[in-house]
């Protein structure tokens, strides 16, 4: 009968296709063929230490709810570690282990059999047969039964464990064969950590995953990736938090780690507690490396209620990552070789634009753009010079200059200690990754801490470039950042590329300018020329008409002359020769305020316009003009000599060309641009409209009948105010007199100047 019963029962045993179909029935069975109180089987997992199924017969929930470590502390732990089954009859026959020995007794448990199950000599789990205290003990033939019957099922488990696991693995190489494909296929570093992303949770049924892809050299996070979506600055840890963890462990050994729960000694200490609390129990963490060089940690989550990992989910996620983290250099690499042509395309763009631009000012607008656009620098948080290297008076020319978008005007600096000097020095490029650690080598530190303190922002990086022709340094370019470590090598060998078409083509621009400077000036000389020759044949020609008159009066009647008509003629060779001095004067005057070289000052305008006016005083009386001005004056920066020039001019156009009698007016305004506007009204008939452009254009006089006079003051106006860098001219309505003016900057804006 009992042969029967355990045919039957190994029959239905091995029919079952499940594993849970298999342990279901073999529950039935033992409980049935020896006739059990009650019956108990556990499926463990010795890598994992957990419990992976459990199921019973006539059990109450306290046999089924103990814990791995509990079921390993009792006689199912010896039948496991022995592969033999236990047969016990009571708790005291010293079978039982001590830790499980009172509860044993507690439940009232008498007699039972333990039976392992194993597979390739190894305790795939336990079934437990159990009778109370007051129920028959089991026998040895019982415990023959059910081993027999634990065999037959040991080996069906097997065998559907075999074709689970072959199942498994066809589906993890399909798997890891559409994650490669997915992967490799990904052109950006955001789709490759996507694919990754998806493929890993799929393979290892990973709650969560998290990519960090790492810069070492910076230490910085260069991507942050939480189940597919980028993390912000704000939404992810920091590099040295990264490095705390787990994570911190793999980026420095290149070795995964498993940990399967908070506590396992394997999380350091630094992070258990965050881990704890974010209710994470079993992770992976896996190196990205490629090539000996780890790039990243690939990690996937679980919750502590959901599955375990296993080594083997550990195997499949290297697998995965190793492929990845190819993808992610060869991604890189495209990037950078895409980067690099479209580059040496600008470059070469650029260098045709640089060398077809020789104006310079539409040059320098040219450099400023191309140049933040190809170091990738926003304006607003760029500094961008060049300057003009001179060497014989050792000093720096800032001819372009920009501060955070703003145009900064040109100035002249002495070679220092600083990054533009050594630059020039060395005759070699400079590239500074970050300023706030290497200032204080290049003279910086003062100067940037006075930049914080009055903009708010200073820069951080700054890469800088020699200008060259030939061998022979010109000038220097420099670009800096407010962010850390912007540039690198490749930007510096951008430069280099640029600098040597930008140093001719600034040459070029600069000779052009000078060229056309020279021309404008041989026109303005040519047109002097012309005007002195018309002063010569105009101006001259009366007073030596005079003089030849007087002269051949003399010659031809001086016998006949009486003493008084002597003196008239010789008084008015005298008048003739005097107007002759002043007209020579004028010229040599005229002429030399184009080649002379003064120095500018404040300027005592009371006491100029007072020396002008004693000049004119016999101008003054012979009209009965009368002259009104302010008692003070604002401080100008000019040169004396020469204002006192220009007042005489003005004062006597007034004086001449005014009404009768002359009601001369003078003033002084100052200007919104810091400027002073000096000024001169007359009551005279005004100018007309249509006059007005050419009165300081060259030798003109408006009036011919009206006045005595030489055409040439106003000429020297213009030359005297151009030359001192200011303005002039006049505002007129016929029949409401006119008004005179020129400019010079306020004593406060510029002193010392050259011109």
């Amino acid at each position: 009968m009992e042969t029967q019963e355990l045919f039957l029962a190994t029959q239905t045993i091995l029919a079952s296709q499940q594993i849970t179909e298999i342990c279901t029935s073999l529950v039935s069975q033992f409980h049935t063929l020896v006739g059990a109180d009650r019956t108990t089987l556990f499926l463990v997992d010795h890598e994992t230490q957990a419990i992976v199924y459990r199921t019973g017969c006539g059990n109450s929930d306290d046999d089924l709810a103990m814990s791995y470590e509990e079921l390993t502390q009792g006689l199912s732990g010896l039948a496991c570690e022995s592969c033999q089954p236990i047969l016990s009859l009571h708790a005291n026959d010293g079978l039982e282990p001590q830790a499980t020995r009172a509860r044993r007794e507690h439940n009232a448990t008498g007699s039972l059999i333990v039976v392992p199950l194993v597979v390739q000599k190894q305790a795939i789990g336990t079934i437990t047969a159990i009778n109370r205290s007051d129920q028959p003990q089991f026998t040895e033939r019982d415990l023959a039964l059910l081993g027999m019957l634990a065999t037959y099922a040991a080996a069906t488990i097997e065998k559907v464990q075999l074709m689970e696991r072959t199942q498994r693995a066809l589906r993890e190489m399909e798997g890891l064969f559409q994650a490669a494909q997915a992967i490799l296929g990904s052109t950006t570093l955001e789709e490759v950590c996507r694919n990754l992303t998806a493929h890993c949770k799929d393979l290892v049924q990973a709650s969560n995953t998290v990519i960090y892809l790492v810069d070492h050299e910076r230490n910085k996070i260069d991507l942050s990736m939480y189940d597919g979506m980028l993390l912000g600055d704000e939404g992810t840890m920091s590099y040295d938090e990264l490095n705390a963890g787990i994570s911190g462990r793999v980026l420095t050994s290149g070795q995964p780690a498993l940990s399967l729960h908070a506590d396992d000694g394997i999380e350091p200490p630094a992070t258990r507690e965050r881990r704890a609390r974010g209710g994470t129990g079993a992770l992976i963490v896996v190196p990205l490396a490629t090539h000996g060089r780890v790039i990243g940690t690939l990690t996937a989550m679980n919750r502590v209620d959901q599955r375990v990992f296993t080594f083997h989910d550990v195997e499949l996620l290297m697998a995965l990552a190793t492929q990845a983290a190819t993808t992610i250099e060869n991604v890189r690499l495209l990037a950078v070789m895409q980067d690099q042509v479209q580059r040496w395309e600008s470059i070469s763009a650029i260098n045709e634009l640089t060398s077809a631009q020789l104006d310079t000012e539409s040059l320098f607008n040219l450099v400023y753009e191309e140049a933040l656009h190809l170091m990738g620098v926003p304006a607003e948080k760029a500094t961008f010079f060049i300057a003009r290297y001179d060497a014989q008076s050792q000093t720096l020319h800032f001819d372009l200059h920009y501060e955070w978008g703003d145009r900064i005007p040109f100035c002249v600096v002495p070679l220092g200690d600083g990054i533009s000097s050594w630059v020039i020095e060395n005759n070699r490029p400079m590239l500074v990754a970050d300023l706030t650690t290497e200032q204080a080598d290049y003279g910086y530190h003062d100067y940037l801490t006075e930049r914080e303190r009055a903009t708010g922002k200073w820069p951080r990086a700054c890469i800088a470039m020699p200008l060259r022709i030939q061998s022979h340094v010109t000038g220097v370019m420099s670009i800096q950042s407010t962010d850390v470590g912007v540039f690198d090598e490749g930007h510096l060998a951008l430069l280099a590329m640029w600098s040597g078409k930008l140093a001719i083509a600034l040459e070029n621009a600069r000779l052009v300018e000078a060229l056309r400077a020279q021309t404008t000036q041989l026109q303005a000389r040519n047109e002097d020329l012309d005007a002195f020759a018309h002063t010569v044949a105009h101006d001259l020609k009366n007073p030596l008409s005079v003089v030849r008159g007087f002269a051949e009066l003399l010659r031809e009647e001086y016998d006949l002359l009486d003493a008084r008509r002597r003196h008239e003629a010789l008084q008015g060779i005298l008048l003739a020769s005097e107007k002759m001095h002043t007209i020579i004067e004028e010229l040599l005057l005229l002429a030399g305020v184009r080649k002379a070289r003064v120095h500018t000052a404040p300027i005592d305008m009371h006491r100029i316009v007072n020396e002008a006016l004693l000049r004119l005083t016999y101008l003054i009386d012979q009209h009965h003009a009368q002259i009104t001005m302010p008692d003070d004056w604002p401080v100008a920066i000019g040169y004396g000599p020469w204002i006192e020039e220009v007042w005489a001019n003005y004062i006597s156009n007034a004086i001449k060309y005014g009404g009768r009698p002359p009601e001369v007016i003078l003033g002084a305004t100052e200007q919104p641009d810091g400027a002073i506007r000096f000024w001169i009204r007359d009551n005279g008939p005004g100018i007309p409209t249509e006059k007005q452009p050419r009165l300081f254009s060259s030798f003109e006089r408006l009036e011919h009948t009206r006045a005595d006079g030489y055409g040439l003051g106003l000429s020297i106006v213009r030359r005297i105010i151009t030359k001192l860098g200011g303005d002039l001219g006049v505002e007129s309505v016929p029949g409401q007199g006119s008004t005179f003016f020129f400019t010079l900057p306020k004593a406060a804006d510029v002193s010392g100047m050259c011109f």
